[in-house]
């Protein structure tokens, strides 16, 4: 089952499928399900793994005229797409249930709709060297229209938005062991270079602290997630209140106390 995870991952569970796979490598044609139940997935960054977790996902050949509406379809020449319906996704993380659902259709490869979302209240975010904490999570991965390089076409760009709201949280500033582990994670399982739009309001509650070095500051306010100006990763921008915090400069022994002031993000 471990094929199946993001790489680095552990996963393990009952499957259970039945699949048929025809075509050519640039138009695969794919029916049946896989079933997963009772699932464990372990990751070496998170403290807290996924556990329960039972999932659905259908795979099916259907007729154009029965397609999700879509700009993409008048320029498509097939007359059969694939449709991948993730019928259910549903677990823990730290004892807090988390679901999922949603739906995906394809024209070979190439994605003509896509509307999956994710939604999790109270869920335990752990990441090792950079945070403890709980967050509320409400977020809708969804295919939007985009014009190609030439422009005599439309794309489906992924696009991901919603809502997530940290009402308690600890940071600690990364240090090189921390960014070189997420560089490996993201290369692991990043995009290969296709674009991804964000659209995510990050809600930072009363009780989230950054740590860095000797250092404590509580931080307030509201953050927008957007596209970075190379397109293909996130960027965090907005103004962050801090309220209360101790900095000390090392090797001074001299101490600022906060009581107020503002963090931009830009």
């Amino acid at each position: 089952l471990t094929a199946l995870a993001p790489v680095g991952s552990k996963l393990t569970g009952n499957l259970e499928a039945g699949l048929a796979l025809k075509g050519t490598a640039g138009k695969l044609e794919l029916t049946g399900f896989l079933e997963l139940n009772s699932g464990t997935l372990n990751h070496p960054a998170l403290r807290t793994p996924l556990s329960g977790v039972n999932a659905r996902v259908n795979f099916e050949q259907i007729d154009l005229a029965d397609a999700e509406p879509s700009v993409v379809l008048s320029r498509l020449v097939d007359r059969k797409l694939g449709r991948y319906t993730l019928e259910k996704l549903e677990g823990y993380l730290g004892g807090q249930p988390f679901r999922g659902v949603g739906k995906a259709e394809l024209s070979g490869l190439q994605p003509t709709f896509v509307d999956v979302t994710f939604d999790g209240d109270e869920l335990p975010i752990s990441w090792d060297g950079l945070m403890d904490g709980r967050a509320n999570v409400h977020l809708r991965l969804s295919g939007v229209p985009e014009r190609t390089i030439m422009g005599n076409s439309e794309q489906l760009i992924p696009s991901l938005q919603g809502l997530v709201e940290l009402p308690e949280a600890n940071f600690q500033l990364p240090n090189q062991e921390t960014l070189a582990r997420f560089k490996s994670f993201s290369d692991g399982g990043g995009s290969g270079g296709i674009g991804m739009l964000y659209d995510v309001d990050l809600r930072i509650g009363e009780d989230v602290w950054a740590n860095f070095l000797s250092s404590t500051v509580r931080a307030t306010g509201d953050l927008k997630i957007t596209p970075s100006s190379n397109g293909t990763t996130p960027a965090v921008n907005g103004q962050l209140f801090l309220s209360r915090g101790v900095i000390r400069i090392p090797f001074y022994e001299v101490n600022f106390r906060i009581r107020q002031g503002y963090a931009i993000f830009e």
